[in-house]
């Protein structure tokens, strides 16, 4: 996964390429899916919300905060839809969770 609000962070589609290139299957998420990050992604999804250079929906958030808040909510929400449609329980999530140290 690769994530930048504006879909122009050099520093992310520079990894996402390189992971392109070695054969990784790219999910981009981004507020513009018209973006090089967005027309990268071997998928694509779009998260409405306003990025640190001033385009798209705009909010009285600073920078990007309400892009980054909205990406969160959505990913925690795609990762409650595969748990649920691989079955997967919080045991048996947490029992493969691990924190390197």
């Amino acid at each position: 996964m690769a994530v930048s609000g504006s879909g122009k962070t050099a520093s992310i589609v520079e990894l996402a390429e390189k992971a392109k290139a070695n054969g990784v299957t790219v999910v981009s998420v981004t507020s513009n899916a018209q973006s090089p990050l967005g027309q990268l992604g071997d998928a694509t999804i779009v998260v409405p919300g306003a990025t640190k250079a001033g385009d798209g929906v705009k909010s009285i958030q600073l920078l990007s905060t309400l892009f980054d808040q909205s990406v969160h909510v959505t990913l925690d929400i795609l990762c409650l839809m595969l748990s649920r449609r691989d079955h997967v329980s919080n045991d048996s999530a947490a029992a493969e969770h691990s924190n390197m140290e």
